[in-house]
């Protein structure tokens, strides 16, 4: 997939979890939307300045700092920490999503830095 491409499904993502989603209800899919558009985001942004991304999340967190982008690896370990507490635990709230929410806006408001 192209940077364009993944930029364009990063936008979708968010538009959904964002407009179609209850955070209140729905915070198992809020959450892990948040982490599949933050993904895409990251991919965009990795593609882009630096022509390579990682298709997973596996070591993308290490590909991250070699890169240099603190930020963008800080809220993605906080994402990536609150998809498995909630996904994969028995917690779950509006709070959660919020924080989820944060950490996507951190990584998107990183776009235009070069």
């Amino acid at each position: 997939m192209l940077p364009a491409e993944h930029l364009k499904k990063a936008m979708r993502l968010e538009d959904t979890i964002t407009n179609r989603l209850d955070p209140e209800r729905d915070w198992e899919l809020f959450i892990e939307g948040a982490y599949g558009c933050a993904l895409h985001y990251i991919a965009y942004i990795t593609g882009d300045r630096h022509h390579e991304h990682r298709d997973t999340h596996e070591g993308l967190s290490r590909f991250l700092g070699a890169h240099g982008l603190e930020t963008i690896r800080e809220a993605f370990n906080t994402l990536d920490l609150l998809r498995q507490g909630r996904w994969y635990g028995k917690k779950g709230n509006g709070d959660a999503v919020k924080e989820a929410m944060t950490c996507v806006r951190r990584i998107k408001g990183t776009l235009d830095e070069r």
